[in-house]
């Protein structure tokens, strides 16, 4: 079975509902899962995000949903790696990086 449908389904989501998730057509999403349109780059991460797997995992390269460090901890990126990542996004995808983070810092504060 697909990987994106295998978690889809665990999370009892439709292909509608993730659709929305990662802004394609319900269609797309079908045929992301039956493996008749490539993943892009983009989408990729945002699956991995959105199901809190590795991309490793999500793309079938590893059985592990999470990387882990030699002593088994899972990775935590550093500044440098988050940098890298999103040095091509767009402004907009940058304003939604930070609103989140605004989030979460007020959600310690809490």
């Amino acid at each position: 079975m697909n990987r994106i449908k295998e978690l889809r389904e665990d999370y009892g989501w439709t292909q509608e509902k993730l659709g929305n998730m990662i802004q394609v057509q319900k269609s797309a999403v079908s045929k992301y899962e039956k493996e008749k349109i490539s993943l892009t780059k983009d989408i990729i991460i945002k699956l991995g995000d959105i199901f809190d797997v590795s991309t490793d995992y999500l793309i079938g390269i590893s059985d592990q949903k999470k990387e882990t460090t030699q002593l088994g901890q899972s990775h935590t990126p550093t500044l440098q790696e988050f940098l890298e990542l999103t040095k091509d996004f767009s402004t907009s995808d940058v304003e939604k990086i930070v609103e989140y983070a605004e989030l979460l810092k007020l959600k310690e504060n809490l």
